[in-house]
């Protein structure tokens, strides 16, 4: 599937003279396209918990609970929700400091999505237990521009 997406992207397809009118709802029809080449891993999405408790020991004992996971996607995974997330318009919501967000209502939904929220729990149960993917999102920036900020 992600050969057939990258021969996709390369095609030059011919221009087409179109009223102004009719324009404008190619453009809106054109904003929802997405190249899904993101269909489930047949192999791991989220690599393992070899921390020994640790990250999950974080996440108790910290306030706010937060837990830091480095290494969190598999070589693969991360690779093909970049290729994703470049190739996608699905980005439509702009924010200050030059970044683009996407929710899943607008596109950011995907099976791997799907499938590294479903690994998350089982690497994780200490800090997800068996509660479901409510909300995701994705951002992108441009890296001359700020990027998101940091809450305090």
């Amino acid at each position: 599937m992600s050969e057939f997406c990258e021969r996709r992207s390369q095609v030059q397809l011919p221009r087409i003279p179109f009223p102004a009118i009719e324009l404008i709802e190619v453009r809106r029809i054109l904003a929802r396209v997405c190249f899904d080449c993101t269909a489930w891993l047949s192999g791991s999405a989220v690599n393992p918990d070899r921390s020994g408790g640790d990250i999950a020991a974080q996440w108790q004992n910290s306030s706010p609970q937060v837990a830091i996971i480095d290494n969190l996607l598999t070589d693969e995974a991360l690779e093909r929700l970049r290729q994703y997330c470049w190739r996608s318009t699905i980005w439509h919501k702009s924010y200050a400091n030059g970044y683009l967000g996407a929710m899943p209502e607008h596109g950011f939904a995907c099976p791997l999505v799907a499938q590294i929220a479903d690994e998350l729990r089982d690497a994780y149960p200490a800090i997800l237990r068996d509660y479901p993917l409510l909300r995701c999102w994705g951002f992108k920036y441009d890296s001359r521009h700020k990027g998101i900020e940091r809450s305090q």
